[in-house]
């Protein structure tokens, strides 16, 4: 009836919100008819937060910023998160969850969200430039948990506190008429009032079947309905709620070891495993919820949202005029072309979504927003499309800033200022920008304006590009690095002399005792060959002494980047 209301006069007005009012105060508490009536118009508004380790960490702070200054904060019912979406994802959510269980609902305003947003940038910063990853590689130990474990309590300890440890502690109790209600459900109740109590979706893989898995704070596992079992032949695992499980322990699943498991890069990082959690003999295994899914969208539509705004930082596919022959190097250019496609196929299903009216709003950002495309061919022609909204560089967004911020690195280890900064102001001028652009075609976006802008601390970026563009492009070209940003014969002069003297008498010893060398070699190709053979036997225990040899390898690794190479590499690029 509203929407039918709506559709006559085009526009609803204080006035129609009155008269809608003395229509329904007899079946709705008059206090809600306003909020119900402004979310059945909107609609049902869904963010997916993509993956892409700290780089994507940083960009969606930027595109939470803008979007708190257009108070669209506020309508949001779903989150959906994948891997360094969902570390910066479960950040925000504690931080809103305090804020809508201390203040009332009608009471919480635009500042409080960009107050909100201003604190977590800050001390979200703060904690990446110790260096997760290498923290995570000093501290963990191998005898009692995996490096992935560990990198989940480094989560908990750097990003969300203490007060909330349990998945089941993110249920989210909102201040309503100054008194939390116990039994809210947002998916029933979040319409009624003015600032939605949002679902927060972490998406992780199932290597036993290749599914999507999902952490809620009501359960986890897989939607049954999200599957074709006429053609997807794979097991599925049940959605399942906290407390009926048979174990305890997943029933009190934590906030570190979901977000872990969702950020958790296969080959780098251990599986999450979920031993009898299902079915005896079953050990559920998940990793990087990017395997599946690295824009987050299939958890979006899966809850039915018809406003859907996607903040994507992931690793796009790069041109090489000559890609690398070597075995090595096919196979994860392959991968990366496998996700491509991947992400193709995603963006092309909710476009037609979008096109045949399923779904009434859609905002796209990415890091290549806008860039031109070029076409070849063997006769000598060569195009260049432009694109239609390639407006948006100009004095806030830089276009060789931007093509230096495509390729910074996947990682969760340290990022200077000039990285961070440039990420966030990215996210945060595309999204003002690009919602500008899509208001000529969904009128959806006509809600949100901006009456004001805030004076972000990244913002301060933006005066470095215009007065030492050179210097920024500089500092962003070590960025797609993963090691050796900063070199570390520059650090001290004892210590490269130490370095050089350790490699020259290794060198000299092993040419004067050749026996020795030759004598390794035969005792690794021994030791290879006996794999082979016992594969399955020696598996299980190749890898546990694996896990010492990594350790054995990277906790000296580690030290030393800490000690001399990380403090360096985040003042060399500061911004004051």
């Amino acid at each position: 009836m509203i929407r039918l209301y709506k559709y006559q006069i085009h526009e609803i007005t204080n006035d129609d919100f009155i008269f809608l009012e003395n229509i329904f105060e007899d079946f709705i508490e008059k206090n809600k008819i306003r909020n119900i009536t402004r979310s059945i118009l909107i609609g049902k508004v869904g963010l997916a937060l993509s993956g892409g380790g700290f780089r994507a960490s940083f960009y969606h702070i930027g595109v939470l910023a803008r979007m708190a200054e257009l108070d669209m904060l506020k309508d949001i019912e779903v989150i959906s998160t994948v891997s360094g979406g969902s570390i910066i994802g479960m950040m925000y959510y504690i931080r809103l969850k305090e804020l809508l269980e201390r203040k009332d609902n009608s009471s919480i305003e635009k500042n409080d969200y960009i107050e909100l947003i201003e604190e977590m940038q800050k001390d979200f910063l703060k904690s990446v430039q110790k260096n997760i990853r290498m923290k995570a590689f000093v501290e963990y130990n191998p005898c009692i948990q995996t490096l992935t474990q560990k990198l989940g309590e480094i989560y908990q300890e750097e990003f969300y506190g203490n007060e909330v440890k349990l998945m089941k502690e993110l249920y989210i109790k909102p201040n309503i008429s100054n008194k939390n209600i116990n039994d809210f459900n947002p998916h029933f109740n979040s319409f009624e009032i003015s600032n939605k109590v949002p679902i927060l979706v972490v998406n992780s893989t199932c290597l036993n079947n290749g599914h999507n898995w999902r952490f809620t704070a009501s359960g986890m596992g897989e939607n049954q309905y999200m599957y074709d079992t006429t053609i997807d032949k794979n097991i599925i695992h049940h959605y399942t709620r906290y407390g009926q499980f048979n174990n305890e322990e997943f029933d009190n699943f934590t906030i570190s070891e979901a977000v872990a498991s969702s950020s958790c890069v296969p080959g780098l990082f251990d599986p999450i495993e979920l031993e009898n959690a299902y079915i005896e003999n079953e050990n559920i295994k998940l990793v990087d919820g990017g395997v599946y899914d690295n824009q987050g969208l299939a958890s979006i539509l899966d809850e039915d949202c018809n406003i859907i705004i996607c903040s994507d930082a992931s690793g796009q596919l790069n041109d090489e005029l000559e890609p690398s022959s070597c075995r090595l190097s096919i196979i994860p250019r392959i991968n990366d072309a496998l996700m491509d496609r991947s992400r193709d196929q995603e963006y092309e299903l909710i476009k037609s979504m979008k096109d045949d009216n399923k779904i009434n709003g859609l905002c796209i950002l990415h890091l290549r927003q806008c860039f031109n495309v070029s076409e070849v061919s063997p006769f000598n022609y060569k195009n260049v499309n432009k694109s239609d909204c390639s407006k948006i560089y100009g004095k806030n967004l830089d276009k060789e800033v931007q093509e230096k911020l495509v390729k910074v690195r996947t990682d969760l280890d340290s990022f200077n200022d000039v990285e961070a900064y440039a990420l966030m102001n990215s996210g945060y001028t595309m999204t003002s920008e690009w919602i500008d652009i899509i208001k000529q075609d969904q009128k959806v976006f006509d809600n949100y304006i901006a009456t004001n802008t805030y004076s972000w601390e990244f913002l301060k970026i933006r005066n470095k590009i215009s007065s030492s563009k050179n210097w920024v492009l500089n500092k962003l070209d070590t960025s797609e690095h993963l090691f050796f940003k900063v070199n570390p014969f520059t650090v001290s002069i004892p210590l490269t002399c130490a370095l050089i003297i350790l490699i020259f008498l290794l060198f000299y010893f092993f040419c004067n005792n050749s026996s020795y060398l030759s004598n390794a070699l035969i005792g690794i190709g021994t030791l290879l060959m006996g794999v082979v053979v016992l594969k399955k036997c020696a598996e299980k225990y190749l890898y546990r002494l694996l896990k010492y040899v990594f350790k054995l390898i990277l906790c000296p690794i580690g030290i030393f980047n800490k000690k001399f190479l990380n403090d360096k590499y985040v003042n060399n690029g500061k911004i004051e």
